[in-house]
């Protein structure tokens, strides 16, 4: 007797194949088309973060909104209540944690603080500036999400270098040259895409000698 034919797969919903002939017996029946499947649905982790005064005039707040639309939700975030400067925001690349860059109160310190992704928990500082005119800006998690880059002038005045810090919490430290005056700094920068976790690289270009005479430079974190 034939042997049945193979059901089609899920994903096309095929049609399958007729059965081979033994003995001179008839050929099998192919078997039904599998069932066709289901449309994808956005990962419930897909939202959009952004920051701005759109709440009340001069107060920068943290908003979330699911992607790719519907209501904003706005954060009440620990230690970010009057919401001075909100320079920089930063999603880590598995959706858990947001990073801020900011200055919360007029003439208080800059800082780089770790939120929960829901706005939601007590924030963990990861940098706190020396004095009031060191800026934090222009923050980045690295691919494996281990380290966050940022630029400031820790320096000089005016003269931003790239610096480094771990998410897990520790010292920060800078990765590129460092910036005499304000003339000179780290203009862009971006993480390697393919760096392995545990070896992250990061480019920059810099002016760190004579003013807009760019270099583009490499360094392991």
């Amino acid at each position: 007797n034939g042997n049945g034919g193979d059901g089609g797969s899920v994903a096309d919903g095929g049609r399958g194949e007729g059965g081979t002939v033994t003995n001179g017996g008839n050929g099998g029946t192919g078997g039904d088309g599998g069932t066709g499947g289901t449309g994808g649905s956005a990962a419930d982790s897909e939202q959009a973060f952004f920051f701005g005064d759109f709440a009340t005039e001069g107060k920068n707040d943290v908003a979330t909104v699911s992607f790719p639309g519907g209501t904003p939700t706005v954060f009440a975030l620990d230690g970010f209540a009057t919401g001075d400067d909100l320079r920089s925001l930063a999603v880590s690349p598995d959706g858990s944690l947001i990073a801020i860059a900011g200055q919360d109160l007029p003439g208080g310190l800059w800082t780089l603080t770790l939120y929960a992704a829901d706005g939601t928990g007590t924030a963990t500082t990861l940098v706190t500036a020396a004095n009031d005119t060191i800026e934090i800006e222009q923050i980045s998690f690295s691919k494996d999400g281990a380290w966050i880059a940022y630029r400031s002038d820790a320096t000089f005045d005016g003269g931003n270098e790239l610096w480094v810090v771990p998410t897990t919490g520790g010292a920060a430290k800078r990765v590129s040259q460092a910036m005499t005056t304000a003339d000179n700094d780290v203009s862009s920068y971006a993480w390697r895409a393919d760096s392995a976790a545990g070896s992250e690289h990061l480019a920059f270009q810099a002016d760190p000698v004579t003013n807009n005479a760019f270099g583009l430079f490499t360094v392991d974190v």
